[in-house]
């Protein structure tokens, strides 16, 4: 029979033993029990340059847009393509933030395990929200624009316009490029199973938003924003609205499985 106190002294022995271990051999105590690699110096360092020169291209999208003299409110309120370059911008600002907090944490030695306890938990969870929201409209973004292009351009982007090459492809290629590589590079967000009401509420609620300034534009100005709109009456826009909404949900519900697959089989991984 082993008595209760001996076996807490038998645990006492045994933990200071582990940390004089670990201080003598570091890399035999790594081995037994590996470190995060996302808590390492460098990776955050590398994800943070990732994220400030993807915000970098961001922001130009807008300087460019504003050097052709196509910058306006009205534009920006018309052209879902802006708006889904706005949630990557504020995505990216929130990224930032997140980065150079958990530098901060790394640089100052904190313990591993409470860095991330440290980070706000209201700025994760509005970087997670934003990541599915700006992740939901680039897929959506990316295959109507492309899929229109390839059939017919002058139906989404007529060559009248002249628009540059580059620009187009940092507006409709770019943020699912971009999102595709933070998301397998450096690790999905959390995606924690409280907030999937919350993540398809905000897809939903910007869609919704659009889709009602877009008729109060063709109500107002009597003509839809986009070219392929051109024959649309307004019952036909409420079924494409539809078919725009149900393809939003869709594309968040696809992201969140991704997305806990991922956390699976890195916490698999991990253990």
């Amino acid at each position: 029979e082993i008595r209760l106190s001996l076996v807490g002294s038998e645990m006492c022995i045994r933990d200071r033993y582990q940390r004089r271990v670990r201080g003598i051999f570091p890399e035999e105590m790594s081995r037994h029990h590996p470190v995060d690699h996302r808590d390492h110096f460098l990776y955050v360092s590398a994800k943070l340059l990732f994220h400030v020169v993807s915000l970098g291209i961001v922001f130009y999208s807008f300087v460019w847009l504003q050097e052709l003299g196509i910058l306006s409110f009205s534009f920006l309120s018309r052209m879902f393509t802006i708006w889904g370059l706005i949630a990557l911008g504020f995505f990216f600002i929130l990224a930032v933030v997140v980065d150079l907090l958990h530098l901060g944490l790394i640089a100052t030695k904190r313990s591993e395990t409470n860095r991330r306890a440290l980070i706000p938990r209201l700025l994760l969870v509005g970087h997670d929200l934003l990541f599915a929201l700006a992740f939901s409209m680039a897929c959506g973004i990316t295959l109507i624009f492309w899929g229109l292009f390839l059939y017919d351009r002058e139906l989404i982007l007529p060559r009248a316009l002249n628009f540059p090459d580059l620009l187009n492809h940092i507006q409709h290629t770019f943020p699912l490029i971009v999102l595709l590589i933070d998301m397998f590079a450096f690790g999905p967000a959390s995606a924690g199973p409280l907030w999937l009401g919350a993540e398809l509420g905000l897809i939903t609620s910007v869609v919704v938003i659009y889709l009602q300034l877009t008729v109060g534009v063709y109500f107002s100005a009597g003509q839809w924003p986009y070219p392929f709109m051109a024959s649309f009456t307004l019952p036909i826009f409420l079924l494409f609205s539809l078919g725009a909404l149900a393809l939003a949900l869709i594309l968040g519900g696809l992201l969140r499985a991704l997305r806990l697959s991922l956390n699976r089989t890195k916490e698999v991984k991990r253990d």
